[in-house]
């Protein structure tokens, strides 16, 4: 499942790409960056499937802007979650016959799209601010790596919209920092995200 929201991923940004290149002479603001991101979870939630509230992510987006005053954000995140409830399970290589007892691990993975106005000031756009609003898909399991019949579990973190305020810095032409808060509805599990963005323009 996760394989193919990668796929999705790469496909629409391919396609925005294209867009942002072939409008030629227009200025071009479409971006891709890379994240590092603060995942907390709701405190019932944590308790209750044994995960810390507190946990983190790496990921990757491209980013365009339109007419001026709107954007269009598309990410993937790869969530590290602390397993504070794993189990342990006999399992036999299939090669070896070597019997051996591995613990399980949690694996998760994001993507979200979100879309809303934003806007520029200071000289050479020196500084952006928006709001947009969006949707997360999340996906997050318990699992033994690497083992095809071992027993898994969902973790109850369900995909859910938010809202997000951001701001970015343009350090250079082509490079941009930005900051940016999702606030969840707090009722799937997910309670917000704060992320930090290295971004680079498009075709740089």
């Amino acid at each position: 499942m996760f394989f193919r929201i990668i796929m999705c991923f790469v496909i629409l940004s391919i396609s925005f790409g294209a867009k942002a290149n072939y409008q030629g002479e227009s200025k071009n603001n479409s971006r891709w960056g890379l994240h590092l991101e603060s995942f907390r979870v709701n405190e019932e939630t944590a308790k209750l499937y044994g995960i810390s509230e507190d946990n983190y992510g790496l990921g990757f987006d491209y980013t365009a802007e339109f007419i001026n005053y709107l954007n269009l954000n598309i990410g993937l995140t790869f969530l590290m979650v602390d397993d504070e409830a794993e189990f342990q399970q006999r399992v036999i290589n299939t090669l070896t016959k070597a019997e051996s007892t591995k613990s399980s691990s949690i694996d998760g993975g994001a993507i979200n799209i979100d879309f809303g106005p934003k806007y520029s000031f200071l000289g050479d756009d020196r500084v952006t601010v928006g709001l947009n609003f969006g949707y997360r898909y999340i996906d997050v399991n318990r699992k033994i790596s690497n083992c095809e019949d071992c027993s898994s579990e969902s973790v109850g973190i369900d995909s859910d919209t938010y809202i997000k305020p951001f701001i970015a810095f343009r350090l250079t032409q082509s490079f941009m920092l930005g900051l940016s808060y999702m606030k969840y509805s707090d009722e799937l599990g997910a309670d917000s995200t704060a992320q930090l963005k290295f971004e680079w323009l498009a075709g740089k």
